[in-house]
């Protein structure tokens, strides 16, 4: 495995692409340290870097020699361990008991493990309060609290309470969330900062400084699969072999379905009723997945799997579109379904696109079930292609132009078959298209990139449509 080489960046050294959201969490500190507190949810999904911006934000603050930094770490180990996220965090002041009013002591001495008496929640969560005000009355004071969603239901709920008023005093509180987790519900309400997948430019800068400067082939099929979402792309990265680096092997064609990312994903899908998971399946299989299509196959009839994938952040509805949250990459969804359910997907659509006339998605679909080479699919992709290419649908033409290339015949069947004259290669070798086989539906026209194994260097060579573009460069 890669991990990091000589010369290189060490992993961590930059954090990419968060300049706006680190210079917001700086403004809440500065606001709080002139007695304007105030509390921030930093929102996001699994894998779109929460933890790490929390991290730098720390340190930064940390550096502040004025400021006092509390911080809690939410894990699924204690999550219900009653008073565990305020034991680690109200531990430090402890010193500080004796200053409170009689009646606050004893809640607070037993969330700090010292003995005391059990107490109304409203108690506790006053104490709370108290102890952090008398904490940042001598010194501006910065809450730190990661995966807030996983800390026990006793802490969360007290430290929300204190996060709603903080109005006068020199204390900011700072909280990271998974989108869609159970309890994240908790901090509604509460200012958020959400986090979206990183833009591409940023995405390369962070895969350079794991990887140096990669082939281009190598970085668009990392940035591809990845989508944006750091997790991804640095377990990716350090997934990367030096056969692959040194462009003797093809790139990553999938995600591990042992990664940490694919792990969270699993988790997610798992806490979904079935109705739920294979629409989020669906719509990561087609990006232009609608209700009526839903209909078709006969499933979710009362919409409550939709409204679950909605509410887990996993589906978003816009209209009469179904669409897969973009921070969330669809080869992570891919890799952690349940073996054969994501295929399963394919044949529901097929049969769906073909009652509706979708010439180009039910090919599509059909190509995605190929095990062997198919002349006769082949030629029906390329036949939807250039169909869809003379009516102007470029789009809809890259997308039929983009089957996997599972189906298609090698370069000597094809040629077997072929008018062009011995000894050519066929239609020139055009640029990436970012297909169905990568994130759904392409995102294109991407003139200039070089053509990545697997995609239109496959169908050039075996005689499949020349791109309906030409590049720029």
């Amino acid at each position: 495995m890669v991990t990091v080489r000589a010369g290189m960046p060490a992993p961590g050294s930059r954090m990419r692409g968060r300049d706006r959201e680190l210079a917001e969490l700086t403004r809440l500190l500065a606001d709080a340290t002139l007695g304007r507190g105030g509390a921030l949810v930093v929102r996001g999904m699994p894998g779109i870097g929460a933890t790490t911006l929390l991290e730098r934000f720390r340190e930064h603050a940390e550096r502040e020699q004025s400021v006092r930094v509390l911080r809690a770490d939410g894990t699924a180990a204690e999550s219900q361990l009653p008073l565990a996220g305020l034991h680690q965090l109200l531990g430090p002041l402890s010193d500080l008991l004796a200053s409170l009013e009689t009646g606050w002591r004893a809640p607070l001495r037993r969330a700090l493990g010292l003995g005391g008496r059990r107490c109304e929640p409203l108690e506790l969560c006053a104490a709370v309060h108290a102890l952090l005000v008398a904490a940042a009355a001598r010194r501006p004071t910065l809450c730190c609290v990661d995966d807030a969603h996983q800390l026990d239901s006793e802490s969360l709920a007290a430290l929300v309470f204190a996060a709603r008023r903080l109005d006068h005093a020199a204390l900011a509180m700072v909280f990271t969330v998974d989108d869609g987790a159970d309890g994240s519900e908790s901090l509604a309400g509460l200012p958020s900062l959400p986090l979206r997948a990183l833009p591409r430019d940023a995405a390369l800068l962070l895969l350079r400084d794991r990887l140096g400067n990669p082939p281009a082939d190598l970085t668009d099929s990392l940035l591809d699969l990845a989508g944006g979402n750091p997790l991804a792309l640095t377990e990716l990265a350090d997934s990367v072999t030096a056969e692959q680096l040194s462009g003797q092997s093809a790139p990553p064609a999938a995600m591990a379905a042992g990664s940490a990312l694919c792990e969270r994903v699993r988790r997610r899908l798992g806490e979904l009723p079935a109705r739920a998971r294979t629409l989020v399946l669906l719509a990561t299989a087609d990006e232009r997945l609608d209700r009526r299509t839903v209909a078709d196959v006969g499933l979710d009839e009362d919409g409550s799997g939709l409204r679950e994938a909605v509410a887990a952040g996993l589906l978003t509805v816009e209209g009469d579109a179904i669409r897969r949250c973009r921070d969330l990459p669809a080869a992570s969804l891919r890799a952690a379904a349940e073996p054969g359910k994501f295929r399963a997907a394919h044949p529901l659509l097929a049969d769906s696109t073909r009652r509706r006339g979708h010439a180009y998605r039910r090919v599509w679909h059909r190509a995605s079930l190929a095990t062997a080479p198919s002349p006769a699919l082949t030629r029906e992709l390329n036949q939807v292609a250039e169909d869809a290419r003379r009516a102007g649908g470029h789009r809809d033409a890259a997308a039929a132009a983009s089957a996997p290339p599972r189906c298609r015949p090698t370069t000597s069947q094809a040629h077997a078959g072929s008018s062009a004259p011995r000894g050519t290669t066929g239609p020139r070798e055009g640029p990436t298209v970012r297909g169905p086989c990568c994130e759904g539906l392409p995102r294109w026209p991407m003139p200039g990139w070089r053509a990545r194994q697997g995609c239109w260097r496959e169908r050039s060579n075996c005689g499949a449509v020349t791109p309906p573009w030409r590049p720029t460069n």
